[in-house]
């Protein structure tokens, strides 16, 4: 039994969603040819955002889209990511439980860590502001996966994780310690 045998009821809704996943993670190989391909393919999608609607983490980037709602240059752009290496494109039911496992924290090096779903409901409501309605019923889909992430985090991984990566810090550091943080980003504004 997996966790996700309870969350069958998603397979109503992912019959058109695809994300294209990008882990910041993997180390490329040292070819700088291939490393502007990659930089180029993301901006390229990034260019797309009435297509592709980006959610961003420190470790990694993924795009949403609706199939039935893509012209033929936003499916071109989708027929070159299955062609290139180190990005992944993945659809329906597989898509949906990546991200499930994502922002549930099962796939964070603190597992079960509460940042990447916070992230994803602020992620969720800036969505519902620009009321995109070319991207059809993404919509639907991040508000099951809110509901789905919740009823994992209370049935399936309650106190794995009820800490993020600032309180872990706080807790390992020694607080009469000086301590310099270079940064700007969620992280150094916890610490």
């Amino acid at each position: 039994m997996t966790l996700f045998q309870d969350y069958k009821s998603i397979l109503v809704f992912v019959d058109r969603f695809g994300i294209i996943h990008f882990s910041k993670s993997i180390a490329f190989p040292e070819d700088k040819s291939f490393q502007e391909q990659i930089v180029s393919l993301l901006q390229d999608i990034d260019a797309m955002d009435s297509y592709f609607i980006k959610f961003e983490t420190c470790m990694r980037k993924t795009y949403f889209f609706d199939t039935c709602r893509m012209d033929s240059s936003a499916l071109e752009l989708l027929n070159k990511v299955q062609t290139t290496s180190y990005i992944q494109r993945i659809d329906n039911e597989e898509a949906y439980k990546l991200i499930l496992e994502i922002i549930t924290g099962l796939k964070s090096t603190i597992k079960g860590e509460t940042e990447i779903f916070g992230q994803f409901k602020i992620f969720f409501e800036n969505f519902k502001l620009k009321n995109w309605h070319s991207v059809g019923y993404l919509n639907r889909i991040f508000e099951q996966l809110i509901q789905d992430c919740k009823s994992l985090r209370e049935k399936h991984v309650k106190n794995w994780g009820s800490q993020s990566y600032g309180s872990l810090t706080r807790k390992l550091l020694d607080k009469n310690t000086p301590l310099v943080v270079i940064g700007s980003g969620q992280l150094a504004k916890e610490i």
